[in-house]
């Protein structure tokens, strides 16, 4: 699944856009079904998240249009000037021009991860409310590599759907090359299941609760990290308690696994 940032204006926004379900929008001639759109409208701000649901297809007079399914409205539009601040002009340079000259914008996870804790949605009218999960699994569990024998800080509180702290995006290789890709609760290596697509694909547990840390820490990969898999892992969070892979290992010798 790919990000893009779709700019408009906010008199089509509050024409077309503002109270729509389903609509069809200009696009990026890359857009994909099941692709995420932010939407940002001029002067307020990033004010919505919807989903593509079908690819981009050729239109005569905006080249490409793509139909879109309203996910959720934010309930405080992400202003041009905070991002501002998230972001140097090196880092997101297009939000530094206030995105002139765009109509769709191609956004990269790096930038969709910095993005996604200052988003605070309110759930889509007639909608049940998304299942949230009570640490971020998905955006920040494969980080950039990182040289053996260094110390790795941890810490800085942050929103991310429920109250996180910001992992350390550079201490999960050395975790993965120490301990292997197989998880650490049931044993399983993606790889062997799933063939090519699951070659070293493993998430990596923190095993301190980080939020009983207020503040920063040091951060030993080799001691404070295990690899798990993804329902392990989703598994281990899921009480109020975080379980121990210890904890989770002693349930599933109980149901007989």
């Amino acid at each position: 699944m790919d990000t893009y940032l779709f700019v408009t204006t906010p008199k089509y926004w509050d024409r077309l856009g503002k109270q729509a379900k389903r609509v069809s929008w200009s696009c990026s001639k890359a857009t994909k079904k099941g692709d995420r759109i932010l939407m940002y409208v001029a002067t307020r701000g990033i004010v919505a998240q919807w989903f593509a649901t079908s690819d981009a297809k050729e239109h005569k007079r905006w080249n490409f249009m793509c139909d879109m399914k309203h996910n959720r409205t934010f309930r405080k539009a992400l202003e041009l000037s905070q991002i501002k601040k998230i972001f140097t002009k090196s880092q997101w340079g297009a939000a530094h021009q206030n995105f002139r000259g765009y109509q769709s914008i191609r956004v990269f996870e790096k930038v969709f991860a910095r993005l996604a804790p200052h988003l605070k949605g309110a759930k889509s009218p007639g909608t049940a409310a998304a299942v949230r999960p009570r640490s971020d699994l998905r955006g920040r569990l494969y980080p950039d590599e990182l040289e053996l024998n260094t110390k790795y800080v941890e810490g800085t509180s942050k929103q991310v759907l429920v109250n996180a702290y910001e992992r350390n995006a550079k201490a999960r290789k050395d975790c993965v090359r120490f301990h292997g890709a197989r998880c650490k609760v049931c044993k399983l290596v993606l790889q062997e299941m799933y063939g090519a697509v699951g070659k070293d694909f493993i998430h990596v547990h923190h095993l301190k609760p980080l939020a009983r840390n207020k503040g920063k820490y040091h951060l030993d990969p080799v001691k404070d990290l295990v690899p798990v898999c993804p329902n392990c892992h989703a598994m281990l969070h899921r009480p109020a308690k975080m379980l121990t892979p210890q904890q989770l290992r002693d349930k599933l010798k109980r149901a007989g696994k």
